[in-house]
């Protein structure tokens, strides 16, 4: 904008404090005495600037343009400074927030991860599916445990299954032993002697003593067995519970697996945007911080105040002369 990049030029508080470096030479030199034999114009379309002025001394002409064109170049200076300092204090004022932008994206990117428990959606969808099937398996497998578990709980209820338990006990075996080797003993001494024998009264107070052992003994292998089974079978009822709430957890996760990679998606879509304007923001003020240390004048002075020439006259008769 020249136009008003001219009128700043030729304001007083830019060219008042320029003109008191004249006053030592010309002490008359001042901004009211200056600024009507002063003009400022733009060449043409070019970038170029052009400053004249007129004045009865043609030594005070060129000195004081001199001291103008200097003036201006330290202007264009301290403008570009005061610019660049202006950019700074900008984004010295952004990068905070920014970066708190940033930060806050970030703790909510790893509080999704935290509660849900995975780096990436995918990944997460991924092990739910993973999980959920082999907790399928696994609660498949109790179920066929529990029916075996089952089925033997009702074969203890019967004789076969009974008789098969009691195989099982070596105390029971041994004390089943004992009573059949009374048994055959009495049957041969039966032959040999009569019922009132001693020998076949001592064999039937053996058996009746070992009779009652043998019962308590096959009592407690059926109930120890009974127990044993029972127990089993609640402990995989009590695992199979807590892999039905597992699993009901898991198709709650499931359920939410399109929702959070949503935010997910969404937080790292901002945390993206909010990263790349840090980055901007920080490698703007390195620039500006450079600049600003830089002693470049971005004004250049191409042509140095001439020396004066008259101007014409507005009088014929003097124009003449």
């Amino acid at each position: 904008d020249y136009t008003t990049q001219i009128e700043v030029l030729l304001s007083p508080e830019t060219l008042a404090p320029i003109l008191e470096q004249a006053t030592d030479r010309y002490p008359e030199v001042s901004y009211d005495t200056v600024i009507g034999q002063l003009a400022v114009y733009r060449l043409g379309e070019t970038k170029i600037l052009e400053v004249k002025y007129t004045d009865s001394n043609p030594e005070k002409v060129k000195a004081l343009l001199e001291i103008v064109a200097q003036g201006y170049l330290v202007y264009s200076l301290e403008s570009q400074r005061s610019q660049l300092l202006q950019g700074l204090a900008f984004v010295d004022e952004r990068l905070p927030r920014i970066q708190e932008r940033v930060n806050a994206l970030q703790q909510d990117i790893q509080t999704l991860q935290q509660n849900y428990e995975f780096l990436e959606p995918d990944d997460f969808a991924l092990e739910l599916s993973n999980q959920t099937t082999q907790i399928t398996e696994a609660r498949r497998a109790i179920r066929d445990e529990f029916i075996a578990q089952e089925s033997q709980y009702n074969a203890l209820l019967e004789q076969a299954g009974v008789s098969a338990a009691l195989r099982q006990s070596d105390a029971y075996e041994t004390l089943r032993q004992e009573y059949q080797v009374l048994r055959q003993q009495l049957a041969v001494e039966s032959a040999r002697f009569g019922p009132n024998s001693p020998t076949i009264q001592l064999i039937q107070r053996q058996q009746e003593n070992l009779a009652p052992l043998l019962f308590e003994e096959a009592e407690r292998v059926i109930q120890d067995q009974i127990a044993q089974v029972m127990t089993s079978m609640e402990t995989l009822a009590a695992r199979d519970q807590e892999l039905a709430a597992t699993e009901a957890a898991l198709q709650q996760q499931i359920r939410a697996v399109p929702g959070v990679a949503r935010s997910y998606q969404e937080l790292q879509r901002e945390l993206d945007l909010a990263a790349n304007s840090l980055t901007r923001f920080q490698e703007t003020k390195e620039v500006l911080q450079i600049q600003a240390s830089q002693n470049e004048i971005p004004w250049e002075l191409i042509t140095p105040p001439a020396q004066a020439r008259r101007k014409p006259s507005t009088s014929p008769v003097k124009a003449l002369v």
